[in-house]
């Protein structure tokens, strides 16, 4: 992943002021550190830059512009302790002076140990009408940078510009090889930065989504990395963030590139489709409700959760409709038809008769004897409501339930010491 800092770097600017210029510096975390001087650095003649082409704080290269007599420029750059800059072995013959001067390197030149490098060099020099070296004139060209630190050699390069008159000079951006002796290529922001950087996904476990449904793959969110997504190795249309909403099976990887262009692609992800689990079905015995085997369970009471009740059976305590919720190994879930339970908690020593006329919903009760007078007869609703209550005077009657709403109730007889039951179905 790309670390960000923001950092000083010195500008010096010898002309009687000093001052300090403000870089945007971002590492890419592959062998590559690269900074991009963001706004660019512009030295005036006469005066000195100075470059920490490692960004450790400490300056590896120092560019010296100079007012030499009869009015001439030069621009001269010194790798300071034991470091050093790629030279052009030419002499120039009828050059001023006959100096050899720093080289200018192509984009991808190699710099490595094979290069010839001095520990300072003219750049460029204008005298009268006269321009020398390789950096006159010179926008945006490459220069091949050596620095040696702890007794290991880095190699690096530096973007700059000089024109042609030597009275400034612009450093644009660099970089360096963080890996000792490795060679670099000039002007590469990247180099092995897909195999080091590694990019991974996020996926779910296991990795699919449940028919009907979807499921994220992510991967890490850094500013100014864009992002797209591939399903077998197709771009997917307007997948351009770091995380991705899958509902379709198939081979999913993301390419990443970072702010200067660097690119990584993730390994591949198969996801698959999962089907839904049948509906669990609830069954009864007494006052305890079961479902089918499932992975997780979650009980419900007229739609509201039940806390705690995650178990393959739930003992109801109170009427009313119960569903329950099941979870398969894929993660993929469903939920059961309503179950209307009713509490009977009955004991008795007879049966009640019960008749029920359904096209008029008559109720007619008789009593097979004398006990229950003096009790009463009660009706509940499915969710354990009274809704009618009557004393017992006779052992013949007739309740009306025109009125009631369709459903389910409970019919009770009762008396101090015994209970009877009957549920009610009204269509």
């Amino acid at each position: 992943m790309q670390k960000k800092s923001t950092l000083f770097r010195k500008l010096a600017s010898y002309s009687g002021l000093v001052t300090a210029a403000l870089l945007s510096s971002e590492a890419a975390q592959s062998q590559i550190l690269y900074t991009d001087v963001d706004p660019d650095l512009t030295t005036n003649n006469p005066g000195t830059a100075q470059l920490d082409l490692n960004n450790d704080g400490i300056n590896d290269f120092q560019f010296n512009l100079i007012h030499l007599p009869s009015s001439s420029m030069q621009i001269r750059v010194v790798g300071l302790s034991s470091n050093s800059i790629t030279r052009d072995l030419i002499n120039h013959p009828g050059s001023w002076q006959g100096y050899a001067y720093a080289d200018t390197l192509p984009a991808g030149t190699f710099i490595s140990i094979n290069d010839v490098f001095f520990p300072q060099e003219i750049m460029a020099s204008h005298y009268s009408f006269n321009d020398y070296g390789n950096w006159s004139d010179a926008f945006n060209q490459l220069m091949g940078l050596k620095v040696v630190k702890d007794g290991e050699t880095f190699y690096g390069w530096a973007r700059l510009s000089v024109p042609a008159l030597c009275n400034n000079m612009t450093i644009h951006e660099y970089a360096i090889d963080t890996i000792a002796g490795e060679a670099v290529k000039a002007g590469d922001k990247c180099g092995n930065y897909a195999a080091l950087v590694n990019t991974q996904i996020t996926t779910p476990d296991p990795a699919g989504f449940c028919a009907g449904g979807s499921n994220e793959l992510s991967t890490d969110s850094i500013g100014g990395y864009t992002y797209q997504w591939l399903q077998d190795g197709n771009p997917v249309n307007g997948a351009v963030t770091f995380y991705l909403d899958v509902n379709t099976a198939g081979d999913y990887a993301v390419v990443v590139t970072n702010a200067y262009g660097c690119i990584d692609t993730s390994a591949t992800v198969n996801m698959q489709e999962f089907p839904i689990p049948d509906p669990p079905v609830i069954t009864q015995s007494g006052d305890t409700l079961s479902t089918g085997a499932a992975i997780t369970y979650q009980w419900y009471h007229n739609g509201d959760i039940i806390a705690g009740a995650t178990s393959q059976q739930f003992v109801a305590n109170q009427g009313g409709d119960y569903i329950v919720m099941i979870m398969d190994a894929n993660g993929c879930t469903n939920i059961s038809a309503p179950f209307t339970f009713i509490p009977v908690g009955v004991s008795g020593l007879q049966e009640v008769s019960v008749d029920i006329v359904e096209s008029d919903r008559s109720v007619f009760i008789r009593l097979n004897d004398d006990r229950f007078l003096g009790g009463n007869i009660k009706i509940y609703n499915a969710s354990g409501s009274e809704v009618y209550s009557e004393r017992i005077d006779k052992k013949v009657g007739h309740l009306d339930l025109r009125t009631y709403a369709s459903g389910i109730y409970l019919l009770m007889i009762e008396n101090n010491s015994q209970r009877f039951a009957k549920k009610l179905i009204l269509p």
